[in-house]
């Protein structure tokens, strides 16, 4: 559990650091860590930017549609699916009919973007 725990904070954390905290050689932190990813304990290994020091927002939107039929829902997530700054998309259950998060510049780009689904793919007028 403490060599997951270093991992969550710092995947990129020398072995040697990791040895010296638990208080086992090297070899058995990376064998232990060799282990868990064969297990599939750990899947993967993952990024996180600060997005603000790139000059970038993080918006998650969730859209609740009228009369939404599923070739619209098909068509929106198709644009979403190439829109290059929308970083998850996700049909809810409930709330709302489709989420999705993006990485823009600011408010303006995100009210940009959601005019244009709004016009081009929902094909209505109408705020979302």
């Amino acid at each position: 559990m403490k060599i997951l725990e270093m991992l969550s904070d710092n995947s990129r954390i020398p072995t040697i650091e990791i040895a010296k905290a638990t208080a086992i050689s090297a070899n058995a932190v990376k064998y232990r860590i060799s282990n868990m990813i064969n297990k599939k304990i750990i899947i993967g290994f993952r990024l996180k930017l600060n997005t603000a020091i790139l000059g970038y927002e993080h918006y998650k939107v969730f859209l609740m549609l009228k009369d939404i039929t599923k070739e619209k829902i098909d068509k929106l997530i198709g644009y979403l699916k190439l829109e290059p700054n929308v970083i998850y998309i996700t049909k809810a259950i409930g709330v709302s009919d489709l989420e999705f998060e993006v990485m823009l510049k600011n408010r303006s780009e995100l009210h940009k973007m959601l005019r244009e689904i709004r016009i081009k793919i929902l094909r209505y007028n109408q705020t979302i």
